[in-house]
Order: C-alpha cells, then sequence, then structure tokens
C-alpha cells in the first residue's frame, strides 16, 4: 500500500519498506537500538533519556536514565526526549506523507499530556478494593 502527499503530489509510488507505518516502526527502533550499541564503546549516546520513576516529591519524578548523566536536571532530560522523538518520528510522519505541521502538534500534545502523577508513590501504590 502506498499513500500519495497531500496537495496533489502524485509522485513514484515509495517501497512499502518506506510507507508503511509497520515498517517505519522497525526502522525507527533500529535506529534506537545502533544508537544504544554506542556504550559497547563506552560512549553513552542516549543516557540522558528521561526515566520516570515512582516519586514523593516533583523533583523525584524524572532523571536522565544513565547514572553518567546523573547531574543533568529532569526537565532538560525531559525536553531532550521530547526532542528526540519528535524529530526521530517526524521523518517517519515524513515519509508516510503526513502533514508534519500536524503531526508535530498532535505528537506534543500526546507527549506533554502524559503526566507523571501515575508515578506519585501514594497514587502508585493504591490499589483497587476487590469487589464482592
Amino acid at each position: 500500500m502506498t499513500r500519495e502527499r497531500p496537495g496533489g503530489d502524485h509522485g513514484h509510488a515509495r517501497s512499502s519498506l518506506l510507507s508503511s507505518e509497520d515498517w517505519w516502526s522497525v526502522w525507527l527502533g533500529l535506529a534506537i537500538f545502533f544508537l544504544s550499541l554506542g556504550t559497547l564503546g563506552g560512549v553513552d549516546l542516549l543516557g540522558w533519556g528521561a526515566k520516570t520513576a515512582v516519586w514523593l516529591t516533583p523533583g523525584g519524578a524524572v532523571k536522565p536514565v544513565s547514572p553518567a548523566y546523573a547531574g543533568l536536571p529532569g526537565i532538560v532530560s525531559v525536553v531532550a526526549t521530547y526532542a528526540f522523538m519528535l524529530a526521530l518520528t517526524s521523518v517517519g510522519a515524513h515519509f508516510l506523507g503526513l502533514r508534519l505541521k500536524r503531526f508535530l502538534g498532535g505528537f506534543t500534545v500526546v507527549f506533554w499530556s502524559r503526566t507523571p502523577a501515575g508515578s506519585w508513590a501514594t497514587t502508585a501504590t493504591s490499589r483497587p478494593r476487590p469487589t464482592s
């Protein structure tokens, strides 16, 4: 299946390896995998990525995934993760023929609307009462 770009660009059909969401999930996953291989050579290319944790105070909600970046403030880690994921997924969106402006807006809303409240210790440890 191929998609055409909005606005009437009826260029040549793209290979299904570049026009399928399934394949783009493979390509993007492989890109992250290969970047992670840097740690084998002693270069941590992705350690700045945001990691959420169970927290009691907001300052403990997010931190970098790697101890090598422990000095990096959590908010910087989150913004870097947002920018990296936005750039990476925008490549796929472009090749899928999506309207990038609309994609960027939707991605931004979804990314920033997720909340660390699910990792708040009192929420994370709350269990629903059994029903009889």
